[in-house]
């Protein structure tokens, strides 16, 4: 778990498009979309969405900052993720999850 890797075709997966239309909506720069993953950032508000080796991860933070807009960011973003079929991660069951990080394994 939670080496990088690279997804062929990853733009194309609807969760990933519809993260991107979502948050350029809200003023979000499209950083880059490769097969090694997607990079939005609103000021201090980033959003990441990884491949890995055995998961896909949604990530969004602002690394402390207690942004406004990042509590916002992870609400859209849980809503569009959990659609298709991510799930919360849950730390005390699994060390390699984060309760405010979406993961789904392959």
């Amino acid at each position: 778990m939670g080496y990088s890797k690279s997804y062929k075709g990853l733009e194309s997966l609807p969760e990933v498009k519809e993260l991107i239309e979502a948050f350029l909506k809200r003023g979000y720069m499209n950083c880059h979309c490769y097969d090694s993953g997607l990079r939005m950032q609103k000021m201090f508000t980033e959003i990441h969405f990884i491949p890995e080796t055995d998961r896909l991860r949604l990530c969004i933070h602002d690394d402390g900052m207690g942004e406004k807009e990042t509590d916002i960011a992870l609400e859209i973003g849980k809503k569009i993720v959990e659609k298709y079929g991510y799930k919360q991660g849950n730390h005390s069951l699994n060390e390699e999850e984060w309760e405010h990080e979406y993961y789904k394994y392959f």
